[in-house]
């Protein structure tokens, strides 16, 4: 049987790129209709592993970011093909039998402090994003990310915390490499997560941009590991913390092409470009 006129559009959404959807889209109503809320949504939200229940005209964005970025991850119902998970040293696929990784609806719930996720990298990132919700009793380290070359030395180690003083009052910070931002309390969801940016500067080994929920509060940061000399693998865990748990959301790892920003530099509290080119 012929397939109908409208289930070969359907169809053809699983070959057309994202820019050409977008393109679409912008023609007319009924174009953009279909591929943000009518039945074209929800088969574009899949070829993307996009999370279903965030539909809308910001769809096409997000699926161009899963096509074209070097690692886009909501952590919707699914994302677990693309993980690994670290026991004993070794690297194993990621099972929905892994009951501490999944929240009630299939996202990312990781509970504990046991279980190492890993995404093993084929390139260096120019920049990494990513929103976090946290959840602990007492002290805690936990919600860990941490880029990775070869021998384990890491470019990036961010993670939140939260301790008690003299006094015992609790005192709550996020961490990136050696440098610590006080956060007023634990972002602990499902509306109050914590969103974190900052651009990597291979040539340099910096950070650059860092911003947390937007707001920038540090020019750069040293590397967290002087040696660090590439990026082979991405790493998410919980390090202490009783009754712990993390969930990560929207993780960004761009590509680089041709000058990445950290071409741009101040001195002398000018911005000035370095014409250099970025090894691949």
């Amino acid at each position: 049987m012929v397939p109908l006129a409208p289930e070969l559009i359907l169809q053809a959404f699983d070959h057309v790129p994202a820019k050409s959807l977008a393109m679409a889209s912008a023609t007319s109503s009924l174009w953009r209709h279909l591929l943000t809320e009518g039945l074209g949504a929800p088969r574009v939200a899949r070829r993307g592993r996009l999370d279903p229940q965030r539909l809308g005209l910001s769809l096409l964005r997000r699926l161009w970011l899963a096509e074209e970025a070097l690692l886009y991850e909501e952590f919707a119902p699914g994302w677990e093909g693309r993980w690994r998970l670290e026991e004993d040293g070794q690297l194993r696929p990621v099972s929905r039998l892994d009951a501490d990784l999944f929240s009630p609806h299939g996202r990312l719930w990781l509970r504990g402090t046991s279980g190492r996720l890993v995404h093993l990298l084929e390139q260096k990132p120019s920049s990494l994003r990513f929103r976090i919700a946290v959840t602990a009793e007492g002290d805690c380290a936990l919600g860990h990310v941490a880029l990775q070359d070869a021998e384990g030395r890491a470019c990036v180690w961010v993670y939140v915390e939260r301790r008690s003083d003299f006094v015992g009052i609790p005192l709550c910070c996020v961490h990136i490499n050696l440098m610590d931002f006080q956060l007023p309390h634990l972002p602990s969801g499902p509306s109050n997560f914590l969103s974190l940016s900052f651009d990597l500067d291979w040539m340099h080994q910096r950070l650059l941009n860092i911003r947390v929920d937007g707001l920038l509060v540090a020019e750069e940061e040293d590397f967290h590991h002087p040696r660090c000399s590439g990026c082979a693998q991405l790493r998410l865990f919980n390090m202490r913390g009783r009754g712990c748990a993390t969930a990560w959301r929207e993780l960004l790892l761009k590509k680089r092409h041709g000058q990445c920003p950290a071409e741009w530099r101040q001195i002398d509290g000018k911005t000035v470009e370095s014409p250099r080119k970025v090894d691949k």
